[in-house]
């Protein structure tokens, strides 16, 4: 009864934890930011304070989605089976995979705590280099009723670098039912320079690089292993997503999310095989609910060494949008959508309040899918580190083209 009651509190202490350690930033955002960087480049190319511009949202939006890598599996240590003949819990030969679950559980009163570390280098945007994209800006001058169209917005230097520390703690309350909290802190590096060229004239906006430290988005997890006779080891978990992190920092989606998970998989006599598929349900935006799915193996070849292999993804059902606030002065909705559309930017919606317009500009849908390889190892009679590299096997969204990952977990 005690280590259950230290489990509850480890979730209690760090849910309190993380929600107070992220106040509200006294300066302006990464978001804000990379808005104004936007801004001073239009300015400075037509004098004008008022611009309609897809970069800032467009990577926003995907940014937030692209630094949403994977985590440490709740039972990423040793796991222990009792077994009634000898009145023993006897810990499984599997070493396991790291980032993806497997259907077995901690153990009755087992506790396996873990760090973990990854390190990713935003550089790409549906494969291309960041700095090789250029897109329409809609620039208006507010004290007339025309627009200046053809103009052009490339950035010409992005920096976002994110060094994610995560600490997890998992608690088997009984032999199939274990119990997760999981806190990410997190340090950003964020600068980005960009121009703006209309009708032959160019104007620079900057924003050197600052760095910002702070909780992620958090994670609580449950997971149940069914008590089946099958071929295959079959379990389900589910996950809640607080929303701790600042989205405009790039540090979290900000918004509560529900996961179910269905999860099978199997030991072999040199490794395992696992896979696992879940739906994210976005309580704030339900068109930002994704699909999640892994599957991969490991090979063993020695007690205390496994190499991992794992393709890990997560789709999104529907496209998403954003919405841009900007100074039109006197010019109506139809000036502005004619604006829009002479500049061949895509927008969802219009509207219309006094000098102010909000523009509602589309975000698309992503398949974010990476590969990850690695290896595992023992330490001791408790402990496991693991070093790796996820990958992507696709150009949707915002990515780093490699991102190292390592870790520890120990049990007691």
């Amino acid at each position: 009864m005690s280590r259950t009651l230290i489990a509850i509190g480890i979730i209690l202490i760090s849910t309190i934890l993380s929600t107070g350690l992220n106040p509200l930033p006294a300066e302006a955002s990464f978001r804000d930011k990379f808005r104004k960087v936007s801004g001073d480049a239009g300015k400075n190319a037509v004098n004008s304070d008022s611009l309609v511009e897809t970069v800032t949202p467009l990577l926003s939006s995907l940014a937030a989605r692209g630094v949403d890598f994977p985590v440490a599996s709740t039972s990423a240590g040793y796991v222990y089976t009792y077994n009634a003949d000898v009145d023993l819990y006897e810990r499984s030969p599997s070493l396991g995979p790291t980032l993806v679950e497997r259907a077995n559980t901690t153990g009755a009163r087992q506790w396996n705590l873990g760090l973990s570390y990854l390190y990713a280098d935003i550089t790409r945007v549906d494969g291309k280099s960041i700095e090789d994209v250029a897109r329409a800006v809609a620039l208006f001058e507010p004290l007339s009723i025309g627009n200046l169209p053809g103009a052009r917005e490339t950035l010409t230097r992005f920096t976002l670098r994110e060094n994610i520390w995560d600490f997890n703690a998992t608690y088997g309350i009984t032999e199939r039912w274990d119990v997760n909290v999981l806190v990410p802190v997190i340090w950003t590096v964020f600068g980005a320079d960009a121009s703006v060229e209309s009708s032959g004239v160019v104007g620079t906006g900057h924003s050197g690089d600052s760095s910002r430290v702070g909780v992620g988005d958090v994670l609580l997890r449950t997971k149940y292993r069914f008590d089946v006779s099958w071929p295959l080891d079959l379990a389900t978990m589910l996950t809640l997503r607080m929303p701790t992190g600042s989205r405009d920092n790039f540090q979290g989606l900000e918004h509560t999310t529900v996961t179910p998970w269905l999860i099978v998989s199997k030991v072999l006599s040199q490794g395992d095989v696992h896979a696992n598929l879940g739906f994210e349900a976005d309580a704030d935006d339900v068109a930002a609910s994704v699909v999640r799915y892994a599957l991969g193996c490991s090979w063993q070849p020695i007690a205390q060494l496994a190499f991992l292999a794992d393709v890990i993804g997560n789709s999104g059902i529907s496209n998403t949008s954003d919405v841009q606030t900007v100074t039109v002065g006197a010019k109506s909705r139809h000036d502005v959508e004619t604006a829009l559309h002479n500049n061949q930017i895509e927008f969802n919606s219009v509207d219309k309040n006094g000098s102010m317009a909000d523009v509602t500009l589309p975000v698309p849908r992503a398949d974010i899918v990476n590969i990850s390889i690695g290896l595992k190892f023992g330490i001791g009679q408790s402990g496991l580190a693991y070093a790796g590299v996820l990958m992507p096997l696709t150009n949707d969204g915002v990515r780093a083209e490699f991102a190292p990952t390592a870790g520890i977990q120990f049990g007691f």
